[in-house]
């Protein structure tokens, strides 16, 4: 056994990386891949739901169409429901609207 074990996170590209010619040697040790395909639509409206009660939000303030917009732009990728979450927020926020609704997801959209 190896006295160095190693664990890799990355981006999809990483692996695309190790795919080079000089890093054979370190692809070729990799005895476990698995790779993250995205939250289903019911674990990102958990996930964003979870995210909202976490802020100290006590009521829910995403739209159930808004939830499908994102699971559907985002592909259940944290990273970009995160980020369209925070563009939806914002949007919501300068039109003064406490209900974030799908609009705010397509304006989001448009903008990211």
């Amino acid at each position: 056994m190896s006295p160095l074990a190693l664990i890799l996170i990355g981006q999809p590209s990483l692996r695309n990386q190790l795919k080079a010619r000089y890093l054979d040697a370190i692809d070729q040790r990799i005895q476990t891949r698995y790779q993250f395909q995205g939250f289903s639509e019911e674990e990102t409206r958990a996930y964003i739901q979870h995210q909202v009660r976490v802020s100290g939000s006590v009521q829910e303030i995403f739209s159930e169409e808004a939830l499908v917009a994102i699971h559907q732009f985002g592909h259940g990728v944290p990273r970009k429901i995160n980020t369209l979450c925070s563009q939806s927020l914002l949007d919501a926020f300068v039109r003064e609207n406490r209900i974030f609704g799908e609009g705010h997801v397509h304006r989001a959209m448009n903008e990211m």
